[in-house]
């Protein structure tokens, strides 16, 4: 709203130039309004609880994952002598998981 005023005040003191210049551009201000609306509507909007599930579970999921991946290079690491590896592998066993939680 704002700066749809202040470009209707920059063509009356007749700076802007053409009435079609601004035309569109009060266009692009409605779209961009119309867009805000849109993006404040979706944020107010609550998630299906089992979409949310769905969500919870797929993460789950991927842990388990990552850690079997991570608990068998850990071991060939071990295996190996490569402890920089094992370390790692430990670090991110466990920092990965705690950032999602």
């Amino acid at each position: 709203v704002w700066l749809a005023s202040y470009i209707i005040h920059v063509m009356r003191a007749g700076a802007c130039g053409d009435a079609t210049k601004v035309a569109k551009i009060q266009k692009r201000c409605c779209f961009g309004r119309a867009a805000v609306s849109a993006v404040k509507a979706q944020l107010g909007t609550q998630l299906p609880f089992t979409y949310v599930q769905l969500i919870a579970m797929l993460v789950q999921f991927s842990h388990c994952i990552m850690g079997i991946g991570c608990g068998y290079t850990a071991a060939a690491a071990y295996g190996t002598s490569k402890f920089a590896l094992l370390a790692s592998q430990i670090i991110q066993a466990v920092i990965i998981p705690l950032t999602f939680q």
